[in-house]
């Protein structure tokens, strides 16, 4: 089982156009996890085709070309990442998120502004029912 000392060792994906999210994001995670950060759909899709998978996504709603919920469509209709907690980060309204996200293994979405360390206790906790 994941827990909290264990998961330094664990892969964290950050997909979010805005780069001061990504900075944010990745400066909260790197005390837990190895991050990757990437700025669009694409890069982060090819990365997953050719290197692996993480041990958790968190990606942004509301994206230029492709958005959040394309993308996780997208990756686990091609089997890219089973098993895989997905967190959904957004400044949209309920209203306009769509309700069939837990389809697609997404475990919260996350309204921003978000306290760090609201995320982190939900991604542990995420992680902690999931054995290894």
């Amino acid at each position: 089982m994941f827990t909290a000392r264990s998961m330094s060792r664990g892969k964290a994906f950050i997909v979010d156009d805005n780069k001061a999210m990504s900075l944010l994001l990745s400066n909260i995670l790197s005390k837990h996890f190895q991050v990757l950060a990437f700025s669009n759909v694409l890069q982060a899709f090819a990365h997953l085709k050719h290197h692996g998978v993480p041990d958790i996504l968190i990606t942004d709603y509301l994206m230029p070309e492709i958005d959040g919920y394309e993308f996780i469509k997208n990756i686990k209709g091609n089997g890219l990442l089973p098993g895989v907690p997905i967190f959904m980060l957004t400044g949209a309204t309920p209203s306009e998120i769509p309700k069939d996200l837990h389809l697609y293994d997404v475990r919260a979405v996350i309204q921003k502004p978000f306290e760090p360390k609201i995320l982190l206790e939900k991604m542990f906790k995420e992680l902690e029912s999931i054995e290894v």
